[in-house]
């Protein structure tokens, strides 16, 4: 019996203490997935090394009741490849990066991603970074 009754007490103890006037301001949360991401439909591949794309942009289209995109969140976008990171044509294959940044072709490289802040989804237009192709050396193949 004395054991329900300290249960009670603690109990009413917590909600005291939970209920004593804290305040914290939160933002209302944001479960749209109202945001366009615009990546080219074609990569032009000119040489090897780096070839420049017009980019990524992603933007964040504001819905009603909610103008702002929560600034606790921000958007990942990662490339993948279906053909284990080659440009193929028939037998022929040659090897290639995804990436964020002009750099040397690497077999190793990882699969490149773009983060986008609140901030960056907020902007009037959204917000547009690099993006390109770096392809192997195919002169001696």
């Amino acid at each position: 019996m004395k054991q329900k009754k300290l249960a009670a007490i603690t109990l009413v103890a917590a909600t005291a203490v939970l209920g004593s006037g804290v305040s914290v301001n939160a933002l209302p949360a944001v479960t749209s997935t109202d945001y366009t991401i615009t990546i080219p439909a074609t990569l032009e591949v000119a040489n090897a090394g780096w070839n420049a794309t017009d980019g990524i942009t992603a933007s964040w289209k504001p819905t009603e009741g909610v103008d702002y995109f929560d600034s606790g969140k921000k958007l990942t976008v990662t490339a993948e490849s279906a053909n284990g990171w080659a440009l193929k044509s028939d037998d022929n294959s040659v090897g290639y990066n995804l990436a964020a940044a002009e750099a040397d072709y690497s077999v190793t490289a990882e699969a490149a991603s773009w983060e986008f802040s609140a901030d960056e989804l907020n902007a009037e237009s959204g917000t547009n970074k690099a993006m390109g192709i770096i392809v192997d050396d195919y002169s001696n193949k």
